[in-house]
């Protein structure tokens, strides 16, 4: 078979030549794949040259028709020859797939909010405003690793719930209290109502809680940020066409400037060319150490660093704070997003098997339920705090993604 790509004014057709059967079915879905992967939601196949569709044919325009339809995008098959078009007459399938001309169906209907476009070492984004004068409260929770060096006492931990209007990250555990979890004690994100973090006792496995009716999970936390409130902007981004990613300092600067440079909040869902970072492999308040928790050669046993980039070609979920340096309330748990940078940040990220993002404005809840509709043990694959490795020649450098979006918001006030 042949196929040959076109680009359109809103998408891509592909004008195919030979037999669609199940031996080119699968050449034909890598196509429609790659596609999508870089960015086209609207596909239109010119089906002129296609003398023979088959089931195994059909069955792959069926499953990238419904793949797109749940990104609001659209495929569609024009032109086949009175044969072919036979098929989809006699398949049931000629109102779903069929057009009548060769030009992309008209775009699906989205609300005009205010946007902009912006672009910044990398980065292409558009940037929408949802609530202007909206905002984020932080509450500090507990001090900063370095300083949990003596087992805590069964009362030194905060008890948690985090609704759909909340996020926060930290290191914390799901358990029936402190007694529970302190062997256990790892990074944890929640988001969406829901709470993910990844145990210190070696399983290397993320557990999860997710909210069911009136079931919403409790996290046990030794420290951390906990956000809560509305998001003021939306943004999408992906790699100018001079880079193949974006690295996460220049996402955090663009998140920084539409909040003021004021201290802000942000979750994030983007495919990954790869995260940097570092997990606990021992918790904080495990007993049987002694010692600063970061002292050498104990340390080599308590937390681990990633040797490369991690999770390449998957997607993320990353949420945290951002603040100047010199901020009173958050300085004991930030860190620089890049080396001699006035941004600081807290981020943790979920790795999970690569799923499309939706395309259009995205409203977060829905978009966490769409994601997260069919989760199950195989779709987590890792949870890390986001780290800048800049050390001299042997350092990974940053976290860095394809595209992506994020909802941020301005953080207007702090408690602990």
């Amino acid at each position: 078979m042949e196929i040959l790509h076109v680009p359109l004014e809103r998408g891509l057709s592909l004008k195919l030549k030979g037999r669609l059967d199940a031996y080119w079915a699968t050449h034909l879905g890598k196509e429609l794949e790659g596609a999508i992967r870089s960015g086209s939601d609207r596909i239109v196949l010119d089906f002129q040259g296609i003398e023979f569709l088959s089931s195994a044919g059909i069955g792959v325009l069926l499953k990238y028709y419904k793949l797109l339809q749940s990104v609001k995008g659209t495929l569609s098959v024009v032109r086949p020859i009175p044969l072919v078009r036979n098929v989809f007459d006699l398949s049931g399938l000629t109102q779903v797939l069929l057009r009548e001309d060769a030009d992309l169906p008209p775009a699906s209907t989205e609300v005009r909010e205010s946007r902009r476009a912006v672009e910044r070492n990398g980065a292409r984004c558009d940037v929408y405003d949802l609530q202007p004068s909206a905002s984020l409260s932080c509450r500090v929770l507990g001090e900063a690793i370095a300083d949990l060096a003596e087992p805590a006492p069964g009362d030194d931990c905060f008890h948690l719930t985090f609704p759909a209007d909340a996020f926060g990250v930290g290191v914390g555990a799901l358990g029936s209290g402190y007694d529970d979890c302190r062997d256990r004690f790892g990074e944890f994100l929640s988001f969406g109502g829901a709470t993910f973090y990844l145990p210190s006792n070696g399983t290397n496995v993320p557990d999860y809680d997710i909210m069911r009716k009136n079931f919403l999970p409790e996290v046990h936390v030794l420290n951390g940020l906990a956000c809560r409130g509305a998001f003021s902007h939306f943004l999408r981004f992906e790699a100018s066409e001079q880079r193949s990613a974006v690295p996460i300092s220049a996402l955090l600067e663009l998140l920084f400037e539409q909040n003021d440079g004021a201290a802000c909040g942000f979750v994030m869902l983007a495919e990954t060319r790869g995260l940097v970072g570092a997990w606990l492999r021992r918790s904080p308040v495990a007993a049987g150490q002694s010692g600063p928790f970061f002292e050498h050669p104990a340390l080599r046993d308590r937390l681990s660093f990633s040797v490369e980039p991690v999770f390449p070609n998957h997607l993320a979920w990353v949420a945290g704070v951002l603040a100047t340096r010199g901020n009173a309330a958050l300085d004991g748990l930030l860190r620089p997003i890049a080396e001699g940078h006035d941004i600081h940040g807290h981020m943790h990220a979920l790795a999970m098997s690569y799923r499309h993002i939706p395309k259009g404005k995205l409203e977060f809840p829905e978009t966490f339920a769409g994601i997260f509709d069919a989760l199950d043990g195989d779709t987590l694959r890792g949870l890390l705090h986001l780290v800048n490795d800049d050390r001299p020649v042997i350092g990974r450098g940053e976290s860095e993604f394809v595209r992506g979006v994020c909802w941020a918001g301005p953080i207007r006030s702090f408690g602990s």
